[in-house]
């Protein structure tokens, strides 16, 4: 877990708040928000999310949405164009502005695992594919168990990769309906994933059962590109992978 904070102009910025200084000073007492040290005052992503909702208007806060949350899904058909890269410091941005984000790993080569520092060869990993595993056996999916948490107070959390989630393809072959199948756990988890304010998942490269039912459940893909020729060649096939399951399941994918 990273104990990652800013300072008040940051957080004052972050949070929204378009009072003085001294009304934030004011505002952070009130929240028993502590100065470190007993000299300067450093905000958490959730002493952050603590001063929006605080400025919200009264009963805002109540009677959380019960749904899944948007569904942010970096996707692109070529590697090495830093969607990754993106993906992670989109989650980090969005969690330090006081949003609680989930992020999922979609990608074997475990690349957002690796770049918040999880060493995914020695560590007990549980990954989507399992998850979606043990939904389809009528299994508990335990997706909590799954979570390992980047920010404190799960602010930022990750279900992480391994090479293992290769293996997905293979069991999902024969699934009915295989497409749906992580919408489906979506839905049937919804206690859980609704507590989030936003998901976010870095999708491996290339075109696979995986990848398509990642995408089957999101209503939004961010392709990170470079105006070179691979990459435009990459882009028409993710278009042509996108309008594929729009004509065969009528989906409303925006990319």
């Amino acid at each position: 877990m990273r104990d990652f904070k800013v300072k008040a102009r940051l957080a004052q910025e972050f949070s929204r708040f378009s009072g003085s200084p001294k009304a934030f000073r004011d505002l952070s007492n009130e929240l028993g928000i502590t100065k470190e040290g007993g000299h300067h005052r450093l905000y958490s992503a959730k002493d952050i999310r603590l001063i929006r909702l605080k400025l919200l208007k009264p009963g805002s806060q109540e009677g959380r949405p019960y749904r899944i949350p948007p569904i942010l899904n970096f996707r692109m058909t070529k590697g090495g164009t830093g969607k990754t890269t993106i993906a992670g410091n989109v989650a980090s941005t969005l969690a330090m502005q006081g949003h609680r984000i989930l992020m999922i790993d979609g990608d074997p080569q475990a690349s957002l695992t690796s770049l918040f520092g999880i060493d995914w060869v020695n560590e007990e990993i549980t990954h989507i594919g399992e998850l979606m595993r043990h939904y389809y056996k009528k299994q508990s999916a335990n997706v909590e168990q799954a979570i390992l948490p980047i920010y404190a107070g799960n602010m930022l959390d990750l279900i992480p990769s391994d090479i293992t989630l290769a293996d997905a393809d293979s069991w999902l072959m024969g699934a009915t309906n295989r497409e749906a199948m992580f919408k489906r756990l979506l839905n049937t988890e919804i206690a859980f994933f609704s507590t989030y304010d936003a998901i976010v998942i870095d999708s491996a490269p290339g075109t696979t059962l995986l990848t398509n039912t990642l995408m089957f459940a999101c209503n939004t893909l961010i392709a990170v590109v470079w105006l070179d020729g691979q990459s435009i060649e990459a882009m028409r096939v993710l278009a042509s992978n996108v309008a594929e399951l729009n004509t065969a399941f009528a989906l409303s994918t925006a990319i």
